[in-house]
């Protein structure tokens, strides 16, 4: 008999939002740490070489402004100190 994974998994939360969650965690520590170098790198985005043709991949500053709903970096940032 096969068991739905609804019945299986119902009261977990998904893997990726935990990942996410976490991923902000770390993010969140790093910038608060600006004796660190990783509060420095964490929010760099690289600004020489060129875009090359076709869908662009998704960078890691992408990602999270996707996983906490925002539309800029700056935003992130301002969210980060609070």
């Amino acid at each position: 008999m096969v068991t739905p994974n609804s019945e299986l998994y119902d009261n977990l939360p998904e893997v990726g939002d935990k990942v996410a969650a976490r991923r902000l965690g770390l993010v969140e520590h790093c910038s608060r740490h600006p004796e660190l170098p990783s509060g420095k790198v964490i929010l760099w985005k690289p600004m020489h070489g060129y875009r090359r043709r076709g869908r662009q991949r998704g960078t890691f500053l992408d990602t999270l402004k996707k996983d906490a709903g925002l539309e800029s970096i700056k935003e992130l940032r301002t969210c980060m100190e609070d």
